[in-house]
């Protein structure tokens, strides 16, 4: 079995405002990493060229 760990920088509330700070985590990890954050919910996260709705995939 193989993992990756990553250690991605945090943003803060400053930086980036957030619709709910649990989430912060997954955006955090998602430009990090310059991947697509995947969501139902978009008012979780900030208007980023990084999140997209599950919907727009399909």
């Amino acid at each position: 079995m193989e993992a990756l760990w990553i250690e991605p920088l945090p943003t803060n509330a400053e930086e980036v405002e957030m619709g709910d700070e649990d989430d912060r985590v997954f955006f955090d990890v998602a430009r990090c990493l310059n991947v697509k954050l995947v969501t139902r919910n978009l008012s979780h996260y900030p208007v980023h060229e990084l999140r997209t709705s599950i919907d727009e995939l399909y």
